[in-house]
């Protein structure tokens, strides 16, 4: 096989994108978007989404990564990784990777975020080389996401890890509010990755409505609340959330936000988990739990690394009360 010619993806590359996606899942994707070449060339048009992708000879995608831009958000999100079953163990997904962080930086990102699955050590391992794990998404791959270099269908919904890597120093302290509940965990996580954050547990009068809104993912059998703003119905924002008949219920609280420690505390009540710390990954921090359904997710992980692993651990206490 020829040197494949790594290169920037445009709106001209979305039908081979999602070809290449088929390849490695045959339509099982869970990000709806690489399944549809005309909402992708949308995306890769508008700048949304932005990939690099490796070309063979024949001008065939073979591997492929993609970022995915948050209005205003402090970072990127990277992911959406595949090598073709012919192009795999040569490296290639590092190589789209390191072109694909270069351009993050060059549009003047610090830092990204990416998920590497539970089911990859050696992704698991590389991703803390320079980066710093911060959370651990449970129930979050569809068990019906059918890698073609799989022997079997997994029957249980997979999990990944969440990870923060940094491209440049950064200087700008941010004023962000920590619930008492995970105060020491969320110092712990933030303390290697060497981010400027200046800590406050704060309560306040919370406003009576709040600032929520839920995000459907059906493909990926998810429901998400994001809460700019706890306010006193906030109740009844989780209540419709976690009646959403999906397989994975997250909530997303803005850690700028003084009355998130509320918010958090209802939201444990109503029988939520710690999920992650995901720095920058809107207008601030975030702050995300999860519900999860036992029966469907999977909770025998794999994990390489030793912050993963404290993250589950306690999870699994929280399971259990």
């Amino acid at each position: 096989m020829s040197e494949p010619l790594i290169r920037r993806l445009g709106p001209q590359d979305a039908e081979a994108i999602v070809l290449g996606f088929a390849e490695v899942y045959g339509y099982s994707y869970a990000n709806e978007i690489f399944n549809d070449p005309i909402r992708l060339s949308s995306a890769l048009a508008s700048g949304t989404v932005c990939s690099v992708g490796a070309m063979d000879g024949e001008n065939q995608l073979i591997a492929h990564m993609a970022m995915t831009h948050r209005v205003d958000a402090i970072h990127v999100e990277l992911g959406n990784t595949i090598v073709t079953p012919q192009a795999r163990g040569t490296g290639l997904a590092w190589k789209v990777g390191d072109a694909l962080t270069s351009w993050a930086a060059e549009l003047g990102y610090s830092g990204y975020l990416h998920y590497p699955t539970t089911d990859h050590k050696i992704m698991q391992r590389r991703s803390v080389l320079a980066g710093h794990e911060t959370g651990l998404m449970l129930s979050y791959i569809p068990n019906e996401t059918n890698d073609k270099g799989r022997e079997i269908l997994q029957p249980l919904r997979g999990a990944t890890t969440i990870v923060y890597e940094a491209l440049t120093k950064q200087s700008n302290t941010l004023k962000l509010f920590l619930p008492e509940r995970y105060d020491e965990l969320i110092r712990d996580l933030a303390a290697p990755t060497n981010l400027s954050r200046r800590w406050e547990r704060q309560l306040s009068n919370l406003p009576p409505e709040s600032d929520a809104q839920i995000e459907l993912f059906k493909k990926r059998s998810l429901a998400r609340l994001t809460v700019k703003k706890v306010g006193q119905n906030l109740g009844a924002h989780v209540s419709a959330l976690i009646c959403q008949a999906v397989a994975c219920h997250q909530v997303d609280f803005f850690m700028s936000d003084s009355g998130i420690g509320q918010g958090v505390e209802l939201s444990k009540a109503n029988g939520a988990i710690f999920c992650g710390w995901l720095p920058g990954l809107q207008t601030a921090d975030i702050l995300r739990m999860q519900w999860i359904d036992l029966q469907s997710a999977n909770l025998e992980l794999a994990l390489a690394n030793p912050v993963a692993q404290r993250i589950f651990t306690m999870i699994q206490k929280e399971l259990e009360r």
